[in-house]
């Protein structure tokens, strides 16, 4: 058995896997345009909304590893998130539109928060799998 084939980790069926696959790009598109709304000027306080696209990320995690059984596709779907906001935030940066003076410190804070996406991602997926067990 090889890697493609292996059921914890891509999942059990590979059209589901697409699926969600799909949907994790969906979630990083969504938060790099959430992220780019959050940087216009006259824009109001917008980030308490984060907390929605975390739920739909994780959620997402949870949904794929109860249904497929796919701890990469689960982990890839919770760190789409941050993923969105390191395009933004590179992007930001390059055009001067972003609160940090280098590439070094946006790039400290955001490998901080794809790590705990990282863990998160996981932690959905005991969630899901367990879920799925009983």
């Amino acid at each position: 058995m090889d890697v493609i084939d292996s059921p914890l980790l891509i999942g059990r069926d590979h059209r589901r896997t697409q699926q969600f696959l799909l949907f994790a790009v969906a979630v990083s598109i969504g938060a790099s345009a959430f992220s780019s709304i959050s940087l216009i000027p006259g824009v109001p306080f917008v980030w308490q909304f984060v907390y929605v696209l975390v739920a739909v990320a994780f959620g997402g995690a949870m949904i794929n590893a109860y249904l497929n059984d796919g701890l990469f596709v689960s982990t890839l779907i919770a760190i789409a998130l941050p993923v969105g906001w390191v395009l933004t935030a590179i992007l930001a940066i390059g055009l001067g539109a972003f609160g940090y003076n280098s590439y070094v410190q946006a790039g400290i804070v955001l490998l901080i928060i794809t790590a705990f996406s990282l863990g998160g991602g996981i932690g959905a997926f005991i969630v899901g799998a367990a879920a799925d067990a009983s």
